[in-house]
């Protein structure tokens, strides 16, 4: 594990010196969508077994590191709280890029949930929620709602897409 991690970070590496020697404005996001896969006896080493965690750490569990760099200016910023499915909106900004009305809508939820799991929602006031029991939720319910018709839409309903709201207009014409 720890010899592909070095192999890693020395690929990371060539590609930046690589793109930082280029004109062309370049911006690199890398990202790895979960943590190592160990024993879970390793883990429940470390940090006694998933069953057996609060539902806060259960959460902490999932978190990934990401990193983005360009080759030219950039705003630093560190980034507490966001899952990954606003990773696309982070990298948006950051390159100055028009978003689509699916991007503006995430940016929406965002604000009320900045963090969004396969278990569990964090709000804007770090109050950790399961995703089971979000029916139940009288103030993020609807929001969830409609998030998931959104997602449903885009991946799974090719017939009746709405591909306006996830792609960017011609202005031009």
């Amino acid at each position: 594990y720890l010899t592909l991690v070095q192999e890693s970070d020395k690929a990371f590496e060539y590609l930046v010196n690589y793109f930082s020697q280029q004109e062309e404005p370049t911006i690199i996001l890398m990202f790895g969508d979960h943590q190592p896969t160990l024993e879970d006896e390793f883990y429940d080493f470390l940090v006694g077994p998933f069953d057996q965690r609060t539902f806060e750490e259960q959460m902490r569990s999932f978190i990934t590191p990401f990193y983005i760099w360009a080759n030219y200016d950039i705003p630093e910023q560190t980034v507490e709280h966001m899952s990954a499915n606003y990773l696309s909106n982070l990298l948006l900004d950051v390159a100055g890029l028009e978003k689509t009305e699916y991007n503006q809508f995430l940016d929406g939820i965002q604000e009320q949930l900045p963090v969004f799991t396969a278990i569990g929602y964090v709000d804007n006031q770090n109050n950790y929620y399961r995703l089971e029991d979000y029916k139940n939720d009288p103030v993020y319910a609807s929001l969830i709602d409609s998030y998931d018709m959104m997602q449903y839409n885009y991946l799974f309903d090719p017939k009746n897409r709405l591909n306006s709201v996830f792609t960017i207009s011609d202005q031009a014409g």
